[in-house]
């Protein structure tokens, strides 16, 4: 931008003056812009200073100011980040604040423990990897017995039978028995995830996969 600047102020002085190695260009009694694949051409004085000068600062000005100001918010935000000590709160904000706010919780604190402990640990999720005989390191689910087992953090594996899926069960057995057959895995392996939800009588067990899209939906209300 100095640069258009200071041709800019050439121009009000009324003897224009370029940079050598600049785009901005006189050719004669035109003005010339040249770009990588192509060239603008200004007749005269007056439209090359208004037409291509005074857009060219306002632009540049306008994205400094941009620019200025993302600069002195990431810069605030790295002052917050190493001031401030950032909290967690297992179990949410909601039920934290309830156990001094709310009068059954108050009354009852063993209710609340319990509660907390049900929302902290209640549910598990495992990402997969591509590169695992079955698309996860820590689940394995077989298909001919529909039994899901998993390594807990002690190393202890534990069974989940019948785990059946009433919707995608073809889905979930393709993508496995693919998953096992596939040779290269690092390159043409998918990953396949497992959730785990407590709700204590019994559990929910998702499994997640990529679907390909239906190429024909039928969007029609009239049909169902």
């Amino acid at each position: 931008m100095t640069t258009l600047q200071k041709i800019k102020g050439s121009f009000v002085k009324g003897t224009p003056m370029f940079n050598k190695t600049s785009r901005e260009q006189q050719k004669g009694a035109f003005f010339v812009v040249t770009y990588k694949h192509s060239t603008r051409l200004f007749y005269c004085a007056y439209d090359f200073e208004h037409q291509y000068l005074d857009v060219e600062i306002k632009h540049l000005k306008s994205r400094l100011g941009q620019l200025s100001f993302k600069q002195d918010r990431y810069e605030k935000r790295l002052i917050k980040l190493a001031n401030k000590v950032t909290g967690v709160c297992f179990g949410s904000k909601k039920l934290a604040r309830g156990r001094l706010t709310q009068k059954t919780y108050h009354a009852h604190p063993e209710r609340w423990q319990k509660d907390w402990v049900s929302a902290r640990y209640g549910k598990m999720t495992i990402s997969g990897r591509k590169d695992a005989k079955s698309g996860n390191f820590v689940f394995h689910y077989h298909l001919e017995t529909h039994t899901l087992t998993f390594k807990a953090i002690d190393q202890c594996v534990i069974s989940l039978s019948d785990v059946v899926f009433p919707y995608g069960q073809d889905h979930v057995n393709h993508a496995i028995q693919t998953q096992m057959n596939l040779k290269d895995k690092k390159k043409y392996g998918k990953p396949i995830g497992w959730s785990l939800e407590d709700h204590g009588d019994y559990y929910i067990v998702k499994c997640l996969i990529d679907v390909p899209a239906t190429p024909y939906l039928n969007t029609s209300t009239s049909t169902g």
